[in-house]
């Protein structure tokens, strides 16, 4: 090696162990999409925020998401990607995928358009459960639901149309307060798990 491209390797391998300064991008009432430095392409829906590295480490990429995101992970099998929320945390390799995850509202759900992915509590060494193309994992309150969904109707918040098949009435209140920025008020709480 001569000392120039030893000097190059140096200079390269003392960038990758600083660390990576975050980057945060937030949106209100509109939708947005973000390409991260490996070349993923990341559509934020309403009142969503998604944190991430200027670079990813050599050994995972990982970002941070409050809210609804359409992820299209970047291939990288050597590298898997995660998206850390307030209760689970997704693995994948190389997918298409939607995980709508707001802080503080007590649910989680992923739908896979491509690929396999792993889902983990925050804490967990194990996945919960593994979803492959088509199907849907939703958390509320606890309650675990997984199936086989019969259209991608659901992913069309990124054409700015909501649609809901066999969700509980609070998931869909939840979303339309957060898409309209209004309060729902039900006067009988039983039928919020309806």
């Amino acid at each position: 090696i001569s000392s120039a491209a030893s000097d190059v390797y140096k200079r390269q391998a003392y960038l990758y162990m600083q660390p990576a300064t975050i980057q945060t991008v937030s949106t209100l009432a509109e939708t947005r999409t973000v390409h991260l430095p490996d070349g993923t392409s990341v559509t934020l829906n309403h009142y969503s925020s998604l944190s991430y590295p200027e670079r990813f480490k050599s050994d995972n990429r990982e970002v941070e998401l409050s809210g609804e995101a359409y992820f299209e992970v970047s291939k990288n099998e050597k590298i898997p990607f995660f998206v850390n929320t307030e209760t689970n945390k997704v693995r994948v390799v190389r997918t298409s995928f939607n995980v709508c995850a707001y802080n503080g509202s007590n649910e989680f759900e992923t739908t896979l358009v491509t690929g396999i992915v792993d889902i983990y509590t925050l804490k967990g060494e194990k996945p919960i459960t593994r979803l492959e193309k088509g199907e849907f994992f939703g958390l509320y309150n606890g309650k675990a639901q997984k199936k086989i969904l019969p259209s991608y109707d659901y992913l069309k918040w990124k054409e700015g149309l909501y649609c809901f098949d066999d969700s509980p009435l609070s998931c869909m209140f939840s979303k339309l307060e957060k898409y309209y920025n209004v309060k729902i008020t039900v006067n009988n709480p039983k039928l919020l798990d309806y």
